[in-house]
Parts: structure tokens; C-alpha cells; sequence
């Protein structure tokens, strides 16, 4: 069967780079040919099932995955769901949906690659500027961060989501209500929000913290956020009180 699909591909003008009974021959070619797709059956030859091989090339590879299965159990269905698969047809199937499903599928990568690539950009571009990525919805208070925050957070894993609370705990006692007031503000009247202040570091000492952001409403009847950029400038403000003692 494998082969007579092989080359009813080929007939079609794709080229079928490997064809392999086991899922840790399916992984090694995987890593060493990087197809564009796999096709993937789920019941294979030795211990390695098809939903299994189909998750680590996913998660090592990120290609994408289309199963072709006898199996269409409900048991089975939840499993394969976990390795993302970009379809799944159940024998006997013709080749025109197979002709389908892979088109589709390289459409939805392409469509993935685009906004991966798009979201790397913008991680080097924070980088570069030693910015992380604040965000507080306005609905649920949440407070979620990401980037260059290890000052404020000290070694806690990124992206950070915590309460309005707990994100104004770390704020300096001082600093607290004119936080809730710029806030309010930005909320009711959608004016930018530009914010220095200090913050209190996990060790006990005192940083400092510049946050601008914009207020979105996003789609109808979605609740507003603020979103935008945060920098940790303490070492700015240490040299300007410096330059204010040397004065």
C-alpha cells in the first residue's frame, strides 16, 4: 500500500523522498532528509506507534504530520490530537483526498512558518533592545510579561502571568497608587501609557522600570488591554544620580 501510494504522488508531481515500516526510521529520515511533510500511518512496526513518531517530529522537527489509518477510534483520536497532525483519513481512502489534504496542509505551514518567522523578528528586535513585553487585561487584571524581565522576576520562567495584585506587590510601596491611576486612566479615557517606576527585586534591592503601552480593544465585546514594551532601567537611573551628586 505504501508503495502504490508512492507512486500515485509521484504521478501527481510530488516527490517521496523515503518510504520506511517504523516510527524510529521515520524520525531518523525525518531529521535527515527534512521533508515538507510525512505521511503517517499508526499502526507500524516495532515498539514506536505512528502518534508517537508523529509527536517527536513535530516537536523536534516541526513538520508537519498527516495520518492515514485504519483507526478511527475515539481512544485513538485523542491521542493523535496531541501530535497536532495537519489531517487524518481513514482507510480506504482515494488519492485525490489525499492530493487534497496535502495542500491544504502545506498551506497551513507555509501560513505557520510566515508568523514564526515574524515572531523571531520581533524576539531579535527585543533583544537588540533589551525590552520585554508587557500585557494587562483589563477584564481579569491578569498581568502577563515576557522578554527581558529576569530583574523584575529574578529566575522565574517566561512568560510570566500573575495577578494585578501580585504584579503590584512588586512595585515600591511609594509608586502604587500613581501605577492604579495611570491605569484607570489609560483604561477610561485610551490615552497611552507611559510609566517609570521602581520595583522591588527579588534580592530586596530597588530597580527601576519604564513601561509604555497602548490600550486595545480588539475584536466586539472583547475586554480592553494594555499592551506594549517594558525596560528595566536602573543602571540609566543610578548614572543619572551620579551625575546629580557629581553637579
Amino acid at each position: 500500500m505504501a508503495f502504490g501510494l508512492k507512486q500515485q504522488l509521484e504521478a501527481l508531481g510530488y516527490r517521496v523522498t523515503a518510504v520506511v515500516p517504523s516510527g524510529e526510521l521515520a524520525i531518523e529520515k525525518a531529521s535527515e532528509l527534512k521533508p515538507d511533510l510525512v505521511l503517517m500511518d499508526i499502526h507500524l512496526e516495532g515498539a514506536m506507534d505512528g502518534v508517537e513518531a508523529a509527536e517527536r517530529i513535530h516537536a523536534c522537527l516541526r513538520i508537519p504530520v498527516i495520518f492515514l489509518t485504519a483507526y478511527a477510534e475515539d481512544e485513538t483520536l485523542s491521542r493523535a490530537q496531541v501530535s497536532l497532525p495537519f489531517g487524518y483519513l481513514v482507510k480506504p481512502y482515494e488519492v485525490r483526498e489525499v492530493h487534497a489534504t496535502i495542500q491544504m496542509a502545506l498551506v497551513r505551514r507555509a501560513a505557520e512558518v510566515a508568523v514564526e518567522q515574524s515572531e523571531e523578528r520581533l524576539q531579535l528586535a527585543l533583544d537588540a533592545a533589551d525590552l520585554g513585553v508587557w500585557e494587562w487585561d483589563a477584564a481579569t487584571g491578569q498581568v502577563t510579561t515576557a522578554g527581558h524581565i529576569d530583574a523584575l522576576f529574578g529566575s522565574a520562567a517566561e512568560p510570566v502571568s500573575e495577578t494585578h495584585d501580585a504584579f503590584l506587590a512588586r512595585v515600591h510601596p511609594e509608586d502604587r497608587r500613581a501605577i492604579e491611576r495611570a491605569l484607570r486612566e489609560a483604561l477610561t479615557q485610551g490615552t497611552p501609557l507611559n510609566l517609570v517606576f521602581r520595583y522591588l527585586r527579588p534580592n530586596g534591592q530597588e530597580g527601576w522600570i519604564e513601561v509604555h503601552a497602548q490600550i486595545h480593544s480588539g475584536t466586539v465585546g472583547a475586554a480592553a488591554r494594555l499592551v506594549g514594551v517594558v525596560k528595566d532601567i536602573t543602571e540609566r537611573k543610578q548614572m543619572e544620580e551620579q551625575i546629580g551628586r557629581a553637579s
